[in-house]
């Protein structure tokens, strides 16, 4: 009888986690709110928060479906959390007002560093800019804004010697396992969420081979992934699916749907799990 019961006792377990458990075991609770919900949000990051003006296409989401959203980022190309945290553009934003969310995003080739020079070249500063947001925002939800590999990984920019030392990181795959990798170390360390867009990159993939996400220079998101990861970075702030929300109309009716699909299955349904792509 025990071999008989424990299965489904694992099972039960399983999809308790899946639907109620934390976002690192699966994946964001459901606000069953209907009220309409208004929030101010500032994005700190680079080029990958700048492109395609991401801030503005989360404030459209939100507008399309009744949200008040007001947006500002400091996002300068190439930038990281080492020069954020004392960057006068950064703390001046901060100090111009209580924000509800603070959206951050780590320099999109750092993170492709391993444990060990991410624990130099990452982590502490990470600590550094949480003391400087919360010595002006004490209150402010933290989400981080997980970016996406490159075309040919880390080779996508010309480092050849990095590939030839660290091969794993020379290929898109490769290099989103170790974005993720140190995703998710922010996201213990500085008790932040994490939206997980790379990943939702990977499965949109997967699902539609023919789909472009890249600009031509295999680095940075075209318009249709800069939508990909303005409704992944809304979902988790609003914790609610974004189905038949805003798109630009550049993006096609089919297009739109199978993102806003891949996006709330991957959030909220663990289809696929994100934390074991």
């Amino acid at each position: 009888m025990r071999n008989i019961i424990a299965p489904w006792l694992v099972m039960l377990v399983t999809l308790y986690g899946c639907e109620k458990g934390s976002q690192s075991k699966c994946g964001v609770d459901i606000n069953e709110s209907k009220e309409v919900k208004n929030s101010s949000i500032l994005f700190i990051g680079t080029s990958h928060t700048f492109y395609n003006d991401l801030p503005n296409l989360v404030s459209a989401i939100g507008k399309s479906l009744g949200d008040s959203v007001y947006t500002e980022m400091s996002a300068p190309g190439g930038f990281d959390f080492e020069r954020h945290f004392k960057l006068n553009e950064t703390i001046d934003k901060l100090n111009s007002r209580q924000w509800d969310f603070i959206v951050l995003q780590e320099s999109g080739w750092r993170c492709a560093f391993d444990r060990t020079q991410a624990q130099i070249r990452i982590y502490p500063f990470a600590d550094s800019l949480k003391m400087v947001i919360r010595k002006s925002n004490p209150n402010a939800k933290l989400v981080l804004y997980m970016t996406n590999g490159y075309t040919q990984g880390v080779n996508t920019f010309g480092d050849t010697a990095w590939c030839r030392l660290d091969p794993k990181v020379c290929n898109f795959e490769g290099m989103l396992d170790r974005i993720k990798a140190n995703y998710i170390q922010l996201g213990e360390q500085l008790k932040a969420e994490i939206a997980p867009c790379g990943l939702v990159w990977k499965e949109l993939r997967s699902r539609n081979s023919n789909l472009v996400l890249h600009e031509p220079d295999g680095i940075h998101p075209n318009l249709t992934a800069s939508y990909t990861n303005a409704l992944t970075i809304y979902s988790v702030i609003r914790k609610k699916r974004m189905l038949g929300v805003f798109f630009p109309s550049a993006i096609s009716n089919t297009q739109a749907h199978l993102i806003q699909e891949t996006v709330s299955q991957m959030l909220f349904d663990c289809n696929p799990s994100w934390i074991n792509l």
